[in-house]
C-alpha cells in the first residue's frame, strides 16, 4: 500500500509494516501507481511553491512555475531518485495496462489536444506519445451549467480494449473501436456518451479502476467498493467500515472567576465558575460554589470573559479534492479565531467526509466540521425527474458520505427544488440554498421550506411581508455580507482599514503567499475605492436585524474569505444592523439551531460540549473584542489562541506550517 502525503511519500509494505520514505524532495505527489510488474511507481509531481502558485492563479498562468504545475514522473519501487517524463496539465491520473513502459494518463485542454483533454500515454523516457481518446474531457468535476457536466478521470483497461470514465458523478464504461490490434482513438461527448458507452454504477460512484486481469471494473462510492463483471454485467457491493476511537480527553479543569455569557436568553454571570469533564460542561455556578475533584486543574480566569464557541455556518475551507494534507492551514486558521464549528455548504464530497472523520479522531487539528458534500448545480440536476431522482442524488451526496446535507445551486426549476426539498426531508437532513442575487427564487424556496437562505437578498430593507415570512417559516438566514451579489462586499472595506498584512497571529497560521496575495497588491475586479456611505453592507445587516427582531433565526457565515479573521470581519459588518448581544446569539446558539446542534452546542451549561471561547474584553462593550482572543477551548482542549500550543489537560506544542513554508522564500 501507498501512503500519499506532503511533504513525502512514504511506502508501507504490510499493513503493520514499517512506513519508509521513498522520495528525497519535499513536493505535492498525486496518484501513485505500480507498474504491472511491480518495479516502478508512477506519479503526478507538483513543488509546493508552483502549487500554491496555482491556488493563488484561480486557472491563469501567473509565473513559469505556474505554467508548469504538475509533471509526470516515476521511480523505482524501492526508492531512489524520481525520473521526468513530462509536463502534465492536471493530476492527470497516471495508470499503467498490461504493458510496464507505457504510462497512460489524463491531460486536461492543451493546444496540441485541440483545445480538449485526452486520454495519453508515452514512454517511461517520455518519447512516443500517444492519443488515445479525445473529446469534452476535464481533470476536473466542476460541471460547467451552460454545456453540462464534463467526462472526467478516464482510465485505460490492461487490455487496451475499455475505458472508464466518470460523467456526472456516475460511471461509464467505453467500449473502444478497434482496427486491427491497435485501438483508434475516439471522441467523447459530455452530453452524449453515445452507444458505445454504457453506465455501470446505479447511485454513483467515483476512484474508478480495474483489476489486474481487466474481467471487473472497480469504482467506489463513500464507504462502499463496487466490482462489475464485464462478462456477466453483474454489479458486487463491498462495504468497507474502519472505526477509530473518537478524541476524548481525560480529566477535569476548572475555568475560574470569569465574566459568562451563557447565551441562555440574556443571562450574564458577572463572576463565575465552569467545571468542565472530558469534553463536556459538567456545571456551571457562582465562583467558589462548584464542587471540583481535587485533582482538577485549574485555569484562572479573573477579568476575562467566555462566550460560547462560534460556528461558522458558510464556512468554505478551500481544501483540495484529489490531495490530502498533514494539516489544512484553514482549520489551525478558524481554530485559532474562535471557530470551533464549522459547516462547509459547498465542498468536495469525499474530502470533506475525510478531514471531518480525522478531526474528531485526533489526527488534525480543526473546528468540528460538518457540510453538504458537492453542490447541485444546474449540469448535475438536468436528469431530475421524479422523487427518486431526487433520493438517488441524496444517496449520492449524502448517504454514501455521512454527510450532514444538500446544497441547491441556483437551478431555476422549482419543481426539481421541491424534489430535492421531498428527499431531504425524507432522509431526515437540511437542504440549503444559494441566494446568488435572485431575490424571487429564494422566497419561493423559503415558502416551500428550505432549511437556510445563504447569502444575503439584494434588496434592502426588507420589507414586513418578507420579513415576517423569514420569522414565521423558521428558515436560517446567513447573509454572509462578506462577499457580494451585486454590490461591494464588506471585505474589501476592511483591507485598507487594517494592519492585516502585517498581523503576526494571521501570519502564523496563513502561509505567506496566501496572506501576500491579498493583502499586499489588491487588484481583485471587486475592489473599489467607495465613500462610506456608498458601502451596502450596513443596509444589508440592519435587513438581517430586522429579520432577528421579528425572531427569526440568523447565523454567522464568513464564505471562506480571510479565514480566521474574516469570521470576525462577518460579526463586526452583522453589528451594523443588529445589538452586540444578537451578534452573539447568531453566532452561538442561533447558529447552533439552524443547523440542529443546539442540544450540544451554542451556549454554556451542563451537558454542553465544551467549545469555549476567552476574551480579554467584554463584546457586548465592542464587538471588536470578538478578536482579542486569550484562550480557544474545543472538545475540552485549551489551546493558546495566539499560537494554539495545547495547554490543557496536556502541554503540547506544533510546527503548524511545516510542510507549506519550508522551501519557500522568506518573508
Amino acid at each position: 500500500m501507498i501512503l500519499m502525503s506532503c511533504p513525502n511519500a512514504t511506502n508501507a509494505p504490510e499493513p503493520n509494516g514499517r512506513r519508509e520514505r521513498l522520495t528525497r524532495d519535499g513536493a505535492f505527489y498525486g496518484w501513485p501507481t505500480f507498474s504491472p510488474d511491480g518495479q516502478r511507481i508512477a506519479m503526478a509531481v507538483m513543488s509546493r511553491q508552483a502549487w500554491i502558485d496555482d491556488l493563488l492563479s484561480y486557472g491563469e498562468d501567473m509565473s513559469p512555475r505556474a505554467r508548469q504545475r504538475v509533471e509526470l514522473a516515476w521511480m523505482p519501487a524501492a526508492g531512489g531518485d524520481l525520473r521526468r517524463v513530462m509536463p502534465l496539465h492536471g493530476l492527470g491520473r497516471p495508470h499503467f495496462t498490461t504493458d510496464p513502459e507505457r504510462i497512460f494518463v489524463f491531460q486536461s485542454a492543451d493546444p496540441d489536444l485541440s483545445d480538449h483533454g485526452g486520454l495519453v500515454s508515452v514512454r517511461m523516457d517520455g518519447s512516443e506519445l500517444r492519443v488515445h481518446a479525445t473529446g469534452e474531457l476535464h481533470s476536473d468535476d466542476w460541471p460547467d451549467s451552460s454545456r453540462g457536466a464534463p467526462v472526467s478521470s478516464p482510465v485505460m483497461a490492461p487490455d487496451g480494449r475499455h475505458l472508464l470514465v466518470e460523467l456526472e458523478r456516475q460511471i461509464y464504461l467505453v467500449d473502444l473501436p478497434v482496427a486491427g490490434a491497435t485501438p483508434t482513438d475516439v471522441r467523447l461527448d459530455a452530453s452524449q456518451p453515445g452507444q458505445l458507452a454504457r453506465r455501470i454504477s446505479d447511485v454513483g460512484g467515483e476512484f474508478a479502476g480495474w483489476s489486474l486481469d481487466g474481467r471487473e471494473a472497480v469504482f467506489a462510492l463513500g464507504s462502499s467498493l463496487y466490482r462489475y463483471d464485464l462478462e456477466s454485467g453483474s454489479r458486487q457491493e463491498t462495504t468497507v467500515r474502519i472505526e477509530l476511537p473518537r478524541q476524548v480527553p481525560e480529566g477535569d479543569i476548572l475555568l475560574s472567576g470569569a465574566r459568562v455569557i451563557t447565551m441562555n436568553g440574556d443571562e450574564v454571570l458577572p463572576i463565575a465558575d465552569i467545571l468542565i469533564t472530558r469534553n463536556r460542561i459538567a456545571a456551571v455556578g457562582p465562583h467558589g460554589a462548584l464542587r471540583v475533584p481535587d485533582d482538577a486543574k485549574r485555569l484562572d480566569l479573573a477579568g476575562k470573559t467566555v462566550v460560547p464557541g462560534f460556528l461558522d455556518l458558510h464556512n468554505h475551507q478551500g481544501t483540495a479534492q484529489e490531495t490530502r494534507l498533514i494539516q489544512p492551514w484553514e482549520f489551525i486558521s478558524s481554530l485559532a479565531y474562535g471557530v470551533t464549528t464549522g459547516y462547509d455548504t459547498g465542498a468536495a464530497g469525499a474530502s470533506l467526509a475525510d478531514y471531518a472523520d480525522l478531526i474528531e479522531a485526533g489526527e488534525l487539528v480543526g473546528p468540528r466540521f460538518f457540510g453538504t458534500g458537492g453542490i447541485l448545480l444546474p449540469g448535475v440536476v438536468d436528469d431530475l425527474e421524479s422523487l427518486d431522482d431526487a433520493r438517488n442524488l441524496l444517496r449520492r451526496y449524502v448517504t454514501a458520505y455521512n454527510l450532514d446535507g444538500v446544497k441547491e445551486y441556483a437551478f431555476g426549476d422549482r419543481r426539481k427544488r421541491q424534489l430535492l426539498l421531498m428527499a431531504a426531508a425524507e432522509s431526515g437532513v437540511p437542504a440549503h440554498t444559494e441566494g446568488n442575487g435572485e431575490n424571487k427564487p429564494g422566497i419561493t424556496e423559503i415558502i416551500d421550506g428550505y432549511t437556510t437562505h445563504q447569502h444575503y437578498f439584494t434588496i434592502a430593507p426588507l420589507y414586513r411581508d418578507v420579513v415576517e415570512l423569514m420569522s414565521r417559516s423558521g428558515v436560517g438566514y446567513v447573509p454572509t455580507l462578506l462577499i457580494t451579489h451585486g454590490a461591494q462586499g464588506a471585505e474589501e472595506y476592511y483591507y485598507p482599514r487594517m494592519p492585516v498584512h502585517d498581523d503576526p497571529k494571521l501570519a502564523r497560521f496563513t502561509p505567506h503567499p496566501f496572506l501576500d496575495r491579498q493583502t499586499r497588491r489588491r487588484e481583485d475586479i471587486w475592489l473599489q475605492w467607495l465613500h462610506d456611505d456608498e458601502w451596502a453592507f450596513p443596509r444589508f445587516a440592519k435587513a438581517a436585524g430586522a429579520v432577528v427582531r421579528a425572531g427569526g433565526k440568523v447565523g454567522v457565515g464568513a464564505h471562506g474569505q480571510r479565514q480566521g479573521l474574516g469570521y470576525h470581519w462577518e460579526l463586526w459588518s452583522l453589528a451594523r444592523g443588529m445589538s452586540n448581544h444578537d451578534v452573539l446569539r447568531a453566532a452561538t446558539v442561533g447558529g447552533a439551531s439552524i443547523i440542529g446542534l443546539d442540544q450540544d452546542l451554542g451556549t454554556i451549561e451542563p451537558g454542553k460540549m465544551a467549545d469555549l471561547v476567552v476574551l480579554d474584553a467584554d463584546p457586548l462593550e465592542d464587538i471588536h473584542n470578538s478578536t482579542a482572543i486569550r484562550y480557544v477551548i474545543k472538545n475540552g482542549v485549551v489551546y493558546a489562541a495566539d499560537t494554539l500550543s495545547e495547554l490543557l489537560p496536556e502541554s503540547r506544542q506544533r510546527n503548524w506550517l511545516q510542510g507549506w513554508q519550508d522551501d519557500l522564500p522568506a518573508r
